[in-house]
């Protein structure tokens, strides 16, 4: 709510962002997900759909790391209104496709995607991304109703209580840090989760 009040959230963007991830979600989970085998095999070794998609995933991360950790010509702007909805559209779809396949909200994606392509601040970014990525996850879970019974709410629950922790200390630090540094914090923070996500992958390759 503290974003609200504070007016760092476009509703307009975050409406344009917001419906196409939610049909690509969708499209991902009773679609795309189920058609993709289980297992692959080069020369005879067998590799698990979720290596597979996982790996994909940290490439995307550590992409995403390095664009925001490069210092970029911020002069330059998204002039034509026509084109910044088309990225809008093609982002959140984009982003839907990978909640619905590795379970992420997006906001390794989300947040690197609005500032780099639309050039607004991460506070606004990280405002945004918060909003899409409750509708995002919250869309996920509903649309995956009959799986609720698979769920450890014990994790859950333990889980969403360290995160709200998190977001409460991160609220407290952003206030206090520049958004230059702060953009090339949370770049430096995405490519060690990144790193380490494609670390376990290739483990996992090498002990097969």
């Amino acid at each position: 709510m503290g974003h609200v009040h504070k007016k760092e959230i476009d509703f307009k963007t975050t409406a344009l962002f917001i419906f196409p991830s939610l049909i690509s979600v969708y499209i991902a989970k009773h679609y795309i997900l189920p058609s993709i085998p289980d297992r692959f095999f080069i020369d005879q070794v067998s590799i698990h759909k979720d290596q597979i998609i996982m790996s994909l995933f940290s490439l995307i991360i550590i992409a995403s790391a390095l664009a925001m950790i490069i210092k970029r010509d911020d002069n330059s702007k998204v002039e034509s209104p026509s084109y910044s909805t088309i990225i809008l559209i093609v982002l959140g779809f984009i982003t839907g496709i990978l909640t619905g396949l590795v379970g992420a909200g997006g906001g390794f994606i989300i947040v690197p995607s609005l500032i780099l392509l639309l050039r607004i601040t991460i506070k606004q970014a990280t405002a945004a991304s918060l909003f899409i990525i409750a509708i995002n996850t919250s869309f996920g879970l509903l649309s995956n109703f009959q799986h609720l019974d698979h769920i450890n709410w014990t994790i859950l629950i333990i889980f969403t209580g360290i995160t709200l922790m998190g977001l409460m200390i991160g609220f407290q630090l952003k206030t206090k840090l520049k958004p230059e540094k702060l953009k090339i914090a949370f770049g430096y923070f995405l490519g060690a989760i990144g790193i380490a996500i494609a670390g376990t992958e290739i483990s996992q390759f090498i002990n097969l």
